[in-house]
């Protein structure tokens, strides 16, 4: 550069003074291509900036599972002569589910009701417990206690007479006297007998007898609560196992197997109350809300799709997702028409679609227009240059971003055809 400025002092003035707008000019050229791109290499996707609605959903997979059931329970025990319906099954409310063996029944009634009068008996001889026989015992027990001493003490005294008087020997006094001790400690003894008989009836054996009566009554009522041999479906819907949730391993009650009462033997689980079973992970939970409106679709439902909503997100993350932490969710299918419920069975696949966020009139981009991933897009300007635009972002969601400040209705954003976009 010195020797071209060196050259150039011996040229003329005017070379001088073209040589020096020159130089100017490169500089001013250099200085605009540091904010704006003349040209592109590749080819662009583009994205014309609109205000339109915004909203960000996600999808899940998941399970159809039961949601509002109820339990059917075995009455007693006995053994089961035949079941009237298949575990998948719709069943109706009053339906025979489970024919039992009537000897069994019967026997476990007999059973009850005889436990609940002995317990009857029992508090009743509790509730007239002193003026009962045993306290009578003790009480007649006390009376000839202090007989024998009222005796052994006329005894020693007539003995002390006599050995007063030299008529008997002193080792038949001391019998006498012994006698008479052991007179006074049977009285002691025989009323401390009659003071804890008489506490029985008022103490904690008392208050055993009274609850022992009220269980064996509560006992002999489920007893004979369900008349007997035959238990029905208490509402209609679909009949599931307890542990599976649908129809997996064979753990249900068989034909010539023996119930014991209180045995769960299935759920009922409701048609207008399925659920559908899914896992997010915990970058999600913030997004989530109860009540948020979702769309259950699936393989099998003939390409229907299905009304819901969340209803509920564990509290405690689930110990089987061991590569990353994941959180149970569930949705409740709502509204299904009776063409809908007829398609849905439990156990089938399904994903749900969950709104997470909504806005009527927002500017976004496509995910695939952030430079790097980071606020920052490019812009494509009226003379074909390319501008680099700090953006502030607001939700990003799995495909678009909502852009807060940094661009304007009408702006041109482009980017790389070779990054995926949602438009």
């Amino acid at each position: 550069m010195a020797n071209f400025l060196g050259t150039l002092r011996r040229r003329p003035k005017w070379l001088l003074a073209v040589a020096a707008a020159l130089l100017v000019g490169l500089m001013l050229l250099a200085f605009s291509r540091s904010d704006d791109k003349a040209a592109v290499d590749g080819p662009m996707a583009t994205y014309r900036v609109v205000d339109e609605p915004f909203v960000i959903q996600q999808s899940f997979s998941g399970r159809i599972a039961p949601g509002e059931q109820v339990e059917v329970l075995s009455p007693t025990d006995a053994t089961v002569l035949e079941i009237g319906f298949n575990f998948g099954d719709r069943v109706d409310a009053g339906q025979v589910l489970f024919r039992l063996n009537p000897t069994d029944v019967w026997r476990k009634g007999a059973e009850a009701q005889i436990a609940y009068l002995q317990a009857q008996d029992t508090a009743q001889k509790m509730a007239s417990w002193s003026s009962g026989p045993e306290v009578r015992r003790a009480e007649r027990g006390v009376e000839a206690a202090r007989q024998l001493l009222e005796d052994a003490n006329s005894r020693r005294d007539e003995g002390a007479r006599l050995f007063a008087r030299g008529l008997i020997a002193r080792t038949e006094m001391e019998s006498l006297e012994s006698a008479l001790r052991q007179a006074m400690q049977g009285v002691t003894v025989a009323e401390e007998e009659l003071d804890a008989t008489r506490a029985r009836g008022v103490g904690v054996e008392r208050r055993v007898t009274q609850i022992q009566s009220g269980l064996a009554a509560t006992r002999l009522q489920e007893a004979t609560a369900g008349a007997g041999a035959i238990i029905t479906a208490p509402r209609s819907g679909v009949m599931v196992r307890v542990q599976s949730g649908g129809m997996g391993q064979d753990n249900g009650p068989k034909v010539g197997g023996k119930l014991n009462t209180g045995q769960s033997l299935g759920v009922i689980a409701a048609l207008d109350g399925l659920d559908v079973l899914f896992k997010i992970d915990e970058a999600d939970l913030a997004l989530l809300a109860i009540g948020t409106p979702a769309t259950v679709t699936g393989p099998g439902f003939t390409g229907r799709t299905l009304p819901g909503r969340l209803i509920g997100v564990a509290g405690e993350a689930d110990s089987a997702s061991s590569d990353k932490t994941q959180f149970a969710a569930r949705v409740r299918l709502e509204g299904l028409s009776p063409e809908d419920a007829a398609l849905v069975r439990i156990g089938m696949t399904a994903s749900v679609s969950l709104k997470l966020y909504e806005k009527p009139k927002a500017i976004s981009v496509p995910v695939a227009a952030l430079v790097n991933g980071g606020p920052q897009v490019q812009l494509r300007k009226g003379d074909g240059k390319v501008e680099t635009r700090q953006i502030t972002l607001g939700r990003v969601g799995p495909d678009r971003a909502e852009v807060l400040s940094g661009l304007q209705v009408g702006d041109t954003v482009i980017w790389p055809l070779g990054v995926p976009s949602a438009r």
